[in-house]
């Protein structure tokens, strides 16, 4: 670890572990989970039979549709596609944590389990491809992030939860970054269409907006459209083609205050009303979208992380006399 990692640990209290892989571990993983990401359903399907068979507890722990189970082992999956910088990417891995703890209060009972099921189907998916070299970096990697993950719980926490003094709270859940099924939700909206012509009329305003727009200087509009609608398409209940980190991890270097995300939660209402859907149904989809505002909105430019030398955090000043857009 550099001096650099050693600063960035000290000043944000991340972590107290000692990573154990290497970049070129890191780096080998990524290579591999890029190759295997056209074959995400098969090794979904694929590795919940295999959890479920090394522990039979872990069912209750991970209840759903397989569609449902399957967005959750994608988003776990793609996540190490970007672990490069993994000592940089702590604070958002560690809030991963935090997060998992409000899904099941002992999820680390099942991360040993949960790796022997990978690298069993790992095995059996890449063949003699599956050296002892990419088994062995698979190993490290994997254990780093569970260590982070783990170590990001209270005591003070997990004392309350295990006491069982009061169910968890709706803000409680709603802090997870995971996807929650809304049956139904994609056919009342009116299909994928009408999902991708309410973020064409969301990006086409927060571009153009004085403050938001500040966050897409340089960014593809396009390419942000197709991603947030394969995003939402699968959080609705509709097939999974998003293939991007998890929020956490691609706003992770952002600087976004509860404002701006109050803000940004009234441009995508205005932009969903203005396909003629229902009042209800907007509560339904920002009742999805705010799932994810607990891991993206940070309290100081101190809680952004960056990846690499030479970046800094994107911050947005608020325009003096900003005023907001009519009908918001």
């Amino acid at each position: 670890m550099s001096l650099g990692d050693e600063a960035l640990k000290e000043d944000r209290h991340v972590m107290t572990i000692t990573l154990s892989s290497t970049k070129a571990q890191r780096a080998l993983v990524g290579e591999s989970v890029e190759r295997l990401e056209p074959r995400i359903p098969e090794l979904s399907r694929l590795f919940y039979d295999r959890l479920f068979a090394v522990s039979p507890a872990a069912r209750a722990a991970f209840k759903g549709s397989d569609e449902f189970r399957q967005r959750k082992f994608a988003n776990l999956f793609i996540t190490f596609r970007t672990l490069n910088s993994l000592e940089a990417m702590a604070p958002a891995i560690s809030e991963m944590g935090k997060r998992h703890r409000g899904f099941h209060r002992q999820f680390q009972l099942f991360i040993h389990p949960m790796l022997q099921a990978l690298l069993d189907i790992l095995h059996d998916v890449i063949g003699k491809d599956m050296t002892l070299e990419l088994a062995t970096a698979w190993d490290a990697v994997y254990d780093d992030v569970a260590a982070i993950m783990v170590e990001a719980a209270p005591p003070a926490e997990l004392e309350r939860r295990a006491e069982g003094r009061k169910p968890w709270t709706g803000p409680e859940r709603r802090a997870s970054w995971s996807v929650r099924e809304d049956h139904g939700l994609l056919a009342d909206v009116g299909g994928e269409d009408v999902v991708r012509n309410v973020h064409q009329v969301f990006y086409d305003a927060i571009f153009e907006d004085p403050w938001l727009g500040q966050f897409f200087y340089g960014k593809s509009k396009e390419v942000l459209i197709r991603k947030q609608t394969e995003f939402m398409v699968s959080a609705f209940g509709g097939p999974h083609a998003y293939r991007g980190a998890t929020p956490a991890i691609v706003h992770m270097n952002m600087f976004i205050t509860d404002e701006l995300a109050t803000l940004r939660e009234r441009f995508l209402r205005r932009a969903i009303l203005s396909q003629g859907l229902s009042e209800s149904i907007a509560d339904r989809w920002q009742a999805v979208d705010r799932l994810y505002r607990p891991s993206v909105v940070k309290q100081s430019l101190n809680d952004c992380v960056v990846t690499c030398f030479g970046q800094f955090p994107v911050e947005a000043k608020k325009p003096e006399g900003y005023k907001e857009p009519e009908g918001l």
